[in-house]
């Protein structure tokens, strides 16, 4: 007897319990009290014994039943909560405030390719803007990727502090809230419609932009970007080193509207058409006329197979980016 109870016993308080010693502990219940039942006890201590045994586990039995249903095996269409898949009604933009000395921007930038390595990553558009005291700018140093443009953007962001951004115009806000952000916006209706293309001679370095754009809001203006992906160069990292084959993703160029932006119609039925023609440079900043740098650093050399362009609609009494389109400078395709 003792020794089917001491069996038993060593099965409920077993320190770590498993669905295999659940099972144990199952086969001790069913043995202990088989044990109870061939024992021939007086009827009334038998009882007894069962109920004081039923009282002091019926709680533990019911959880293990419940803990080995569980465990279970299920094809993850069969599972309770399953994530919810965002039905994207409109491109994000994300306005990525960065800095070459910014030790925290290269794990966000990690975030941003987060995002657009995501199921709704082909809605997501993102440009790195360098600017404030943590950036190197172009015009005073040669591995510099900020430049006047980007510093006015960074200024009429208000930013203070590295990494920041902006998702569609919204306040600014710190990485970890971007997925969240970003999910949110995907969801709101399209206000507005933007038509790119480009045409890219390169014998003459000229590139043609033609934009047709459209809102659905009075007081919008259209703005277009120019943006170089992969650029190696300097960046500072949180191990308190610096490298210089750093690769920088959608790097913010030069704005190609004026900075304000082009007036777009609001009318459902009227569009706003507009041409810009750039003979794109063989370098931006200390580069652009050092042949003896350009030889010495060629991989910050502008590229156009590297370059994109991004237009985008904002809504000037609010802010917000109503749509958002990218397309690279070799391919009029939209991405």
């Amino acid at each position: 007897m003792l020794t089917l109870a001491d069996q038993y016993n060593a099965h409920v308080y077993s320190p770590s319990l498993n669905r295999e010693s659940a099972v144990h502990y199952l086969q001790g219940f069913l043995t202990y009290t088989e044990g109870l039942h061939r024992l021939q006890l007086d009827p009334f201590l038998q009882s007894h014994l069962l109920v004081l045994f039923s009282m002091r586990h019926i709680y533990l039995l019911c959880s293990l039943l419940f803990m080995l249903m569980g465990c279970n095996r299920l094809a993850p269409e069969e599972r309770w909560s399953q994530p919810i898949p965002i039905v994207p009604n409109k491109h994000v933009l994300l306005l990525e405030y960065t800095g070459q000395r910014c030790v925290n921007c290269p794990e966000a930038a990690e975030q941003v390719a987060y995002l657009q390595r995501g199921a709704s990553g082909a809605h997501f558009v993102a440009v790195a803007v360098h600017g404030g005291h943590l950036a190197e700018n172009g015009e005073r140093s040669v591995l510099g990727l900020a430049n006047s443009d980007s510093e006015w953007l960074t200024q009429q962001a208000g930013v203070t502090g590295w990494p920041m951004g902006s998702v569609d115009g919204t306040a600014l806000s710190l990485p970890p809230s971007w997925s969240a952000s970003v999910a949110q916006q995907l969801t709101q209706p399209s206000e507005a419609k933007i038509n790119l293309t480009s045409h890219y001679d390169a014998t003459t370095r000229r590139l043609t932009t033609d934009v047709v754009a459209s809102a659905l809001l009075e007081d919008c203006v259209f703005s277009l970007f120019l943006v170089e992906d992969g650029i190696p160069s300097l960046q500072y990292l949180s191990n308190g080193r610096r490298t210089l084959d750093y690769v920088h993703r959608h790097v913010l160029r030069q704005i190609l509207t004026p900075r304000q932006g082009v007036a777009v119609a609001h009318h459902t039925n009227s569009q706003t058409s507009w041409q810009h023609t750039v003979t794109l440079p063989t370098a931006y900043g200390l580069l652009a006329n050092a042949p003896s740098l350009q030889a010495k650093y060629p991989q910050l050399l502008v590229q156009p197979e590297r370059l994109h362009l991004v237009g985008f609609v904002v809504h000037r009494p609010t802010g917000r980016v109503l749509e958002v389109q990218t397309i690279k400078v070799l391919s009029d395709t939209p991405e």
